[in-house]
């Protein structure tokens, strides 16, 4: 009750909600009523496992879930919480066909104020064949491959983030020959469930979206695996320039294959920073992107070296890696760590600090490394025996952890500061656990009325959609697609 009256009296130009059952309902009845007709939402909607158990729902009832999310719409639209001041947007659902109505819903009438929208996918048993029939079985989604799925600059003139993290990639890129998805972003990051798409789908893809600054692109163990047993040469053809791409990410958790390939046509300018996770020890692929296949180490004086003279590199601006989740022999990792020698900032993990301790001459630039849990003795070590080749670090970010050894077992000669790294987050979770708390709380939300699938065309008072007394074709495809 405390945390209630505290934020009673706020007033903001732009307010968040997170919607994940229990009394939140309450609460963002409460902030749209003083929030006035002029703020944009952030609205946050959690519809995990414990979601659903509050109204009697099973995760794996994707059914009955999907009769049920245009109630919380219609909550939203009849609080005043109209499409049109959305601002962001964030759904995370234990069945996808959850996710594709509410793409649905936001496609039906202008979104002239989103900016951004993260949808996820929450599947527990990853690897599954249940989870692998629930995707193929999403596919079949009515007019899932129609306009009115279709992110278009028309209906949402001002996005520029898309997240879609498990969102089936036979969605994202299932639409040729027809128009892309997704157009004129800046930010788009892209997971995958359990099936791969190709090189030359990311190309048509990546080349509707020229202005990208951030692209972030990840792929499940089960979808590489499937990509190295369908693998087909990458036509040398294939290549699209990013000319104004800043930050690159790739992360795989099972074979190599389909970075490799997806990594060779993309190029990048003015890139300045780059992060590659996952298991790189069996190949060469990620190191002769940098160097070109040119680039040999030496041993001299119980150090290894190289020569960078004849190496041409990949991304002249490069200043910030982070390998801290890239699993990778030392011979090879250092071959690829002399090809970027204008590197500052390096992010590394557990492994990473004895193999650079085999060379303190590479990276001479360096100036910050940030880790995290990692062997705080050979840490030490490295710090002092860059420092006396002459290539000392600045800065160290660690963990509360690794502060604790400064002085001990890390040099006081060193800058120090907190670094929380980032929180992997498994797909299970609390909010899977099957639980009764505040069961049927929410129950009224959900109770029928014979003009519930009609929300999409009523008018709310304070709305700014133009007023129309019948529907579009759009809004006819939301009425009719969770028969």
């Amino acid at each position: 009750m405390n945390w209630y009256i505290g934020f009673q009296e706020i007033v903001t130009v732009g307010l968040t909600f997170v919607i994940d059952g229990g009394s939140s309902y309450h609460l963002v009845s409460l902030y749209l009523g003083r929030a006035g007709s002029g703020s944009l939402l952030d609205i946050d909607i959690e519809m995990r496992a414990r979601f659903w158990t509050v109204v009697a729902i099973e995760s794996h009832d994707w059914e009955t879930q999907l009769d049920k999310v245009p109630y919380l719409l219609k909550f939203l639209i009849s609080r005043g919480a109209t499409v049109d001041r959305w601002r962001s947007l964030t759904v995370c659902a234990k069945q996808p066909e959850v996710l594709y109505a509410i793409i649905g819903f936001i496609n039906a009438k202008p979104a002239r104020a989103l900016q951004s929208i993260s949808c996820r996918w929450k599947y527990w048993h990853q690897g599954s064949e249940i989870d692998v029939d629930e995707e193929l079985r999403s596919l079949e989604y009515p007019h899932l491959f129609s306009e009115s799925y279709l992110f278009s600059s028309s209906m949402m003139p001002k996005l520029r983030s898309v997240e879609f993290n498990a969102v089936s990639w036979g969605y994202v890129f299932g639409r040729s020959p027809g128009p892309p998805l997704l157009t004129g972003l800046t930010n788009l990051s892209l997971t995958s469930a359990h099936f791969p798409c190709s090189a030359s789908d990311i190309q048509n893809l990546l080349a509707s979206n020229l202005e990208l600054e951030h692209l972030s692109l990840s792929i499940s163990k089960q979808a590489a695996t499937e990509f190295h047993h369908d693998i087909d040469p990458v036509p040398s053809s294939l290549h699209v320039c990013l000319p104004k791409l800043l930050s690159l990410s790739f992360s795989t958790s099972g074979g190599t294959e389909w970075v490799s390939s997806v990594l060779s046509i993309i190029s990048a300018p003015v890139l300045r920073r780059f992060s590659i996770a996952g298991d790189f020890m069996q190949t060469l692929s990620l190191t002769n992107h940098f160097t070109g296949g040119k680039l040999l180490l030496q041993h001299e004086h119980g150090n290894i070296v190289a020569s960078t003279e004849d190496i041409r590199p990949t991304y002249p601006l490069l200043d910030e890696l982070d390998i801290s989740m890239l699993t990778m022999i030392t011979e090879i990792l250092l071959r690829m760590l002399f090809a970027l020698p204008k590197i500052t900032k390096l992010h590394v993990g557990y492994q990473h600090i004895k193999q650079l301790n085999a060379a303190p001459h590479v990276l001479p630039n360096l100036e910050h490394i940030y880790c995290s849990w990692v062997p705080y003795r050979q840490l030490g070590d490295l710090l002092r025996r860059r420092t006396n080749a002459g290539f000392p670090i600045r800065t160290v970010h660690l963990g509360r952890a690794g502060l604790d050894h400064v002085g001990e077992l890390l040099p006081e000669d060193v800058r120090y500061e907190y670094y929380h790294a980032l929180d992997y987050e498994l797909d299970y979770d609390d909010s899977d656990l099957a639980s009764n708390d505040g069961l049927g709380e929410d129950e009224d939300m959900f109770e029928d009325s014979g003009d519930d699938l009609m929300l999409m065309t009523d008018e709310v008072p304070g709305s700014s959609d133009e007023d129309d007394s019948s529907p579009s074709p759009q809004e006819s495809n939301w009425m009719t697609m969770d028969n």
